[in-house]
């Protein structure tokens, strides 16, 4: 199988991640396919040039390399549990998962699908919605190796980096040690904002000399953090719902490890608050209402 050999491309979830995904595989000259349960963004996916289908098995049939995007391990299953073995088929046929589950979930995955003789790799995705994911996706890629290289010319056209970091299931393990450092890093760029007001020191001000500091500025406070100052939650590149999944994800893995983890212990409490206070449908941003309520009243 070559990546450069057939320009149909299919992608199995089009929220946020899916979606964006496509736009970026469309503006490279692909053909993409597609399917999600919600007609919105299956007509989405039309009005951007795409095709939608009526479900995975459709998609199935018109490409040799899937892509999923996925927010439950459910829909995981049921797509796997959808597609028709092809053993006719000359093209060898991969699977790119690309959402965040248990290691657990993808293997029960990978197993269904080896015995449909269809590979698959797991590639989870760091990074959030943005328009050029190019510029700023980070794509952990685990599996056969000659399999995952073959797949670089697709993966580069949304991600600025696509490293194989080893044997199927690394790339999980690369997920969650990236979530594990945003989800403290979230809360703590939230907490700072509020140390800056509490004081009467103009956040902005922070932002710019810290925020953009070679030295201890990050990429999430560049993007985060403006939206804590005007307390502007949507569109959200990561709602605080699906955010929560991966938060029980690395705390499930972490007790599997009896790892002592007290800033992540600490920072899912600001995230489960959150949710409790029905900000679950806004940007994980929003853990600032939690760290600053009396102040802060606007959700929007």
């Amino acid at each position: 199988m070559s990546a450069d050999s057939s320009n149909a491309i299919g992608i199995i979830g089009l929220g946020i991640m899916g979606h964006t995904m496509a736009q970026a595989l469309i503006a490279a000259g692909y053909q993409v396919f597609g399917f999600d349960t919600d007609p919105a963004k299956r007509r989405r996916l039309n009005r951007q040039g795409g095709v939608a289908l009526a479900d995975a098995a459709a998609v199935a049939q018109r490409c040799d390399i899937l892509i999923t995007a996925l927010p439950k391990p459910q829909a995981l299953l049921d797509t796997v549990t959808q597609l028709a073995p092809n053993p006719g088929r000359r093209k060898k046929r991969v699977l790119i998962e690309t959402s965040t589950f248990t290691l657990e979930d993808k293997l029960h995955a990978k197993g269904i699908l080896e015995a449909k003789k269809i590979s698959m790799v797991d590639a989870p995705i760091s990074g959030t919605a943005h328009p050029d994911p190019a510029t700023q996706w980070i794509v952990f890629v685990s599996g056969e190796r000659k399999t995952c290289r073959d797949l670089e010319p697709i993966l580069k056209h949304f991600s600025v980096q696509a490293p194989w970091v080893g044997p199927f299931g690394e790339g999980i393990k690369m997920k969650l040690v990236a979530n594990h450092w945003v989800a403290i890093l979230n809360v703590a760029s939230a907490e700072t904002t509020a140390f800056c007001q509490a004081m009467g020191l103009n956040p902005q001000t922070m932002l710019k000399h810290i925020g953009h500091s070679p030295y201890i500025g990050t990429g999430l406070m560049r993007i985060r953090v403006p939206m804590m100052i005007q307390e502007k939650f949507t569109p959200a590149t990561m709602k605080i719902g699906i955010w929560q999944k991966d938060m029980s994800i690395i705390g499930q893995m972490m007790r599997s490890h009896a790892l002592h983890a007290p800033l992540f212990q600490a920072s899912a409490s600001i995230y489960d608050q959150a949710e409790s206070k029905g900000l679950g449908e806004y940007d994980t941003a929003a853990v600032a209402q939690i760290l600053a309520p009396a102040r802060r009243t606007h959700r929007s």
